[in-house]
């Protein structure tokens, strides 16, 4: 009796151990992977380029940072349509700095200096993070300095990116999202996703090639990552 105690004790243990291990490849499996292969991306370059990461400050930033860690301070994954053409935003610096340093920037320029955001006005398809709903206007938001990794988006063309809701906050605008340097994705005619800046070789977030929803979801996955 304690024998047959004992084998039903390691069949369960054994049952349980396989349940786990199934539970885990269908995870493993849900994650979409991209449609389309390295080749057809690349044969799409030529109407979607990509935008190398370039910052045009003297300000430190470290651009090898992969996507799935910026998303850490990110709320959201924003799919819309951009309906303006690219505006400008500047904030003054007044009390941001070292009162010394403020001062002889001051003395130097004739003022506390400004930080400026490029932005487009951006109708929601969808908001993954649920503040905003499909139809509703965003202002996307990114500093300035990388101006030059992002495309000059059209009215009518769709993007992808990565969000973090600054509505409410001092010196927002209205309804504006603020992003990253990646995380923003080109959607094609056909609705595919491609990076604007390409994808860092070693990232586990590769969602160029995928469908637009797909890519949605996955960097939204990213945000919600501890």
């Amino acid at each position: 009796e304690e024998r047959v105690f004992q084998m039903k004790k390691w069949l369960a243990i054994l049952l349980s151990a396989l349940l786990c291990l199934l539970c885990f490849s269908a995870c493993a499996s849900s994650q979409p992977e991209p449609v389309l292969t390295e080749e057809q991306v690349e044969s799409l370059r030529e109407e979607y380029p990509v935008y190398r990461v370039v910052v045009d400050s003297n300000v430190f930033m470290d651009t090898s940072v992969p996507v799935e860690d910026l998303a850490k301070d990110m709320e959201t994954a924003i799919y819309g349509k951009v309906v303006s053409p690219r505006k400008w935003k500047s904030i003054s610096l007044a009390g941001t700095d070292h009162p010394e340093l403020e001062e002889k920037r001051k003395e130097l320029t004739g003022s506390a200096g400004t930080a400026e955001y490029l932005c487009y006005e951006v109708e929601v398809i969808q908001d993954a993070g649920g503040q905003y709903q499909p139809g509703d206007k965003v202002v996307f938001s990114i500093p300035g300095i990388v101006e030059n990794t992002i495309p000059e988006f059209q009215e009518g063309d769709e993007m992808i990116f990565l969000g973090a809701y600054h509505d409410g906050e001092e010196n927002a605008l209205e309804d504006e999202v603020g992003t990253t340097f990646k995380g923003i994705y080109y959607v094609t005619e056909d609705g595919y996703a491609l990076s604007t800046c390409g994808e860092d070789p070693q990232t586990r977030a590769r969602a160029s090639g995928m469908k637009a929803e797909d890519c949605l979801n996955l960097l939204y996955g990213l945000t919600q990552e501890e």
